[in-house]
């Protein structure tokens, strides 16, 4: 029905790119003067992670937490390169992302009373309006917080030991081999990746089409 509904009169579901707006805003957290919440706005009732179709009309304002603490880990899960490593994302282990998490919630709710919404607006279905203490809220966070989906930094650039790639993209220890994709950022950024690693992928044909493969740096002492 909607697939008609578009084709027919240029409206529906299929109209909207689910992302109609964006905003970024900066909590009282932050330490730097850069925004470290983004508000995500959907124009329908977003379940399970947008797996399942809304139940109910609605619009959606999810605050994200643009410069997270909390560092999640990839690890081996075992010696056979085909199995899948081990995950984990490790969301909301410092206390910090879980207050910026909160202010984003109530900039929400602040956006979602306000004109022109608030004469769409005539309840909050979750976390429910009567969810006001910070114990509440989090513990609704905690059961409900989800990924934006752009994972990075599992294979950060840098000039010390511990780094997986040096600045010129190369993986340490492994001749003829680069990296050119969000895996390589230090930190994860303020916003939607796209553009950086549309940045870090110019900037890697460049540095492989310069490259003297010939004269490779050998592998540092213990590499693997």
């Amino acid at each position: 029905p909607n697939l008609l509904r578009y084709l027919l009169f240029r409206k529906g579901m299929l109209a909207s790119n689910a992302v109609e707006a964006i905003a970024f805003a900066q909590s009282s957290r932050a330490t730097e003067h850069a925004p470290d919440i983004e508000l995500i706005f959907v124009p329908f009732e977003w379940r399970e992670q947008g797996l399942q179709a809304p139940q109910r009309h609605a619009f959606t304002i999810a605050p994200v937490v643009a410069k997270p603490k909390s560092r999640g880990t990839v690890t081996l899960a075992s010696p056979r390169p085909g199995e899948s490593p081990v995950i984990d994302f490790n969301l909301l282990a410092e206390q910090h992302d879980i207050q910026v998490m909160l202010e984003g919630i109530r900039l929400a709710r602040k956006i979602a009373a306000a004109a022109p919404l608030e004469v769409d607006a005539i309840g909050e279905v979750d976390p429910g309006s009567l969810a006001l203490t910070e114990r509440t809220l989090s513990d609704w966070i905690h059961r409900n917080v989800q990924t934006v989906y752009h994972p990075t930094s599992t294979c950060r650039i840098g000039n010390d030991a511990g780094s997986v790639v040096d600045p010129q993209l190369r993986v340490r220890g492994i001749g003829g081999l680069w990296i050119a994709d969000a895996s390589v950022m230090p930190s994860v950024p303020r916003g939607h990746p796209n553009a950086v690693v549309a940045m870090i992928a110019e900037r890697a044909a460049s540095l492989i089409e310069g490259a003297d493969i010939a004269n490779w740096p050998a592998p540092s002492p213990g590499a693997s």
